[in-house]
């Protein structure tokens, strides 16, 4: 049980993954303190690492919408008519915010490609944002269905305390989908993926697909669930509820898959202490173990298997159509929960 806490722990640190932080265990680091001296950790991790204890301290909602109207300022004044919207926790009324997942689009559907690029530069020249953690801008070149994202540190104007902010710009054509999945939560997001699922389709933050035409992930997925069935089968522990334990675990990785896994060197350990968590607390068998099992397929695939998933992930289908009606039904969704 310390092993699994301490690498959960280590897994808390943004950026690393279940690979690392069970390397890290395996050198012998059972604290932060530890870790600091390791050679092996990315920039982006030692940053988390450097400022864990700021990450993991919340917002008040009243600095939140002080920064959400600032970034509206700060938006127009480069982009007449730009739509920033603070979603997460803040947007579902919280009183305090673990970060902050700020949605953007432009409503001509053309404008904001290379938006990006442009508002980070002002707010780092404004001390706002103090560190990168992770870039990708794609609006301008098509991919990854033209979506531009940051990933980084900022601070409430005058102080030093940092907080984790993350910057999506969405197409207008997808902004709905992304405007849900970022406002969240999880819970609600994995309901929405069931509802979606049940009526024939495939819901991510950038659309609505029919499940008909499935995406690369989507086999890594049927891969890890026939490869979890067939070790969990020959384990006595599991008995007759080797089906249940692996649609859990199975439903878990998905969801991973389709909303936080960003490619290699994001693979996080979270999703696999949710499966051991989830199966212990629905009274099922071989938590720890089948979560052991799925974290070793993970850390031997997934990574690896990346250019084939996104290379099979074309989503081109008709989203005009699709997208009215999904959204319309999801927003009403949304309201009722």
């Amino acid at each position: 049980m310390h092993k699994v806490k301490t690498i959960s722990l280590f897994g808390d640190v943004w950026g690393v993954g279940p690979t690392t932080a069970q390397k890290l265990y395996d050198k012998g680091h059972r604290t932060l303190e530890d870790l600091k001296n390791d050679p092996s950790l990315t920039k982006a991790q030692k940053l988390g690492l450097q400022y864990f204890d700021d990450i993991k301290t919340r917002i008040p909602r009243h600095e939140v919408s002080e920064m959400e109207k600032m970034l509206q300022k700060i938006g127009e004044e480069i982009l007449p008519g730009v739509v920033i919207v603070c979603g997460g926790s803040y947007r579902r009324g919280k009183s305090s915010c673990g970060d902050m997942d700020i949605i953007i689009t432009h409503p001509d559907g053309q404008s904001h490609k290379g938006f990006l690029a442009k508002f980070v530069r002002r707010l780092k020249d404004m001390n706002f944002l103090r560190e990168d953690l992770a870039v990708s801008y794609h609006s301008e070149e098509g991919k990854d269905s033209g979506v531009d994202t940051y990933f980084g540190l900022c601070t409430y104007p005058g102080r030093e305390l940092r907080h984790r902010i993350d910057l999506k710009v969405f197409p207008k054509s997808i902004y709905p989908f992304g405007l849900i999945h970022w406002t969240g939560n999880d819970t609600l997001n994995r309901r929405l993926r069931i509802l979606a699922s049940s009526k024939g389709y495939r819901l991510d933050d950038t659309g609505l697909f029919f499940a008909t035409q499935s995406s690369g992930g989507q086999r890594e997925i049927e891969k890890f669930k026939t490869h979890l069935q067939r070790k969990l089968s020959n384990k006595d522990i599991f008995g007759d509820k080797v089906d249940e334990v692996v649609e859990i675990c199975t439903e878990i990785l998905d969801n991973f898959l389709h909303s936080e896994y960003g490619g290699p060197g994001t693979l996080l350990v979270i999703p696999f202490i949710d499966m051991a968590d989830t199966l212990n607390e629905r009274g099922l068998p071989g938590g720890p173990q089948a979560a052991r099992i799925a974290v070793k397929w993970a850390q031997k695939n997934i990574d690896k298997d990346w250019e084939e998933w996104t290379s099979g992930n074309s989503k081109n289908v008709e989203l005009a159509n699709v997208a009215s009606v999904a959204v319309k039904y999801f927003i009403i969704t949304f309201n009722d929960v």
